[in-house]
């Protein structure tokens, strides 16, 4: 995460149902953290201090997020690292460092994610797919040339298993926005349009279980040496 942009968004959502979705193992959220990137060494350590009261609020905000989507309420420790993702040879940056070293010792000091728990997830599943798609909502202000209204996004996740069956979810409500446009473009929308967000293949890799979304990669952190 980027150390200067901790904006609770839906892309932060999805991510967190994604690996909610994924990974159905005991304990996961044990075995996630969030390293802050881009907290270069010469941002004083009065401004970092500073800086990590907001990065507070947004672990509260996930925390709240997987409870609600969950529908429990548990307390949930995220652990919160805090690097330089550009260190400078001769920096000195030996804050970045000790935050590395902390990182390495908490998953380390993991409980290791049950064997059969982690073979069960792997096995059942050959991938997930998530799709979005607009609805159009509540119209708010209208003018003669202009509308003011409410699109509704909404989501789903498939998955496919390694016999070929789908399970199909589905849709629910994923965000709202507010739009204003001209009547006419807004008479020629088409909604209803599903849009892919991208495939999870599940692997393993020494004992971890990854998820490739796109480019992007998630995976649940084992723990022990």
């Amino acid at each position: 995460m980027n150390y200067n942009d901790c904006k609770f968004t839906d892309n932060i959502k999805q991510v967190i149902e994604t690996i909610n979705d994924v990974f159905k193992i005991k304990d996961i959220w044990k075995h996630v953290c969030i390293v802050w990137t881009k907290c270069y060494y010469y941002i004083p350590e009065e401004d970092l201090d500073e800086g990590k009261k907001n990065k507070e609020q947004f672990k509260q905000n996930i925390i709240s997020f997987i409870n609600q989507i969950n529908k429990t309420n548990e307390t949930i420790d995220i652990k919160m690292y805090y690097v330089d993702s550009k260190l400078v040879k001769g920096s000195g940056n030996i804050r970045s460092e000790k935050e590395i070293e902390r990182l390495i010792k908490w998953g380390r000091g993991l409980k290791s994610i049950d064997e059969k728990e982690i073979n069960k997830l792997v096995d059942e599943y050959k991938e997930i797919l998530y799709e979005e798609k607009e609805e159009e909502g509540e119209t708010l202000r209208e003018t003669e040339f202009k509308i003011t209204y409410e699109i509704n996004i909404y989501r789903r996740c498939i998955k496919i298993k390694n016999n070929g069956e789908k399970i199909v979810d589905n849709w629910v409500l994923f965000s709202t926005k507010i739009t204003t446009e001209k009547k006419k473009t807004f008479m020629e929308k088409v909604w209803g349009v599903v849009k892919p967000l991208g495939v999870i293949s599940l692997y393993l890799v020494g004992g971890v279980v990854i998820g490739a979304v796109g480019g992007a990669v998630i995976g649940a952190v084992g723990g022990g040496a």
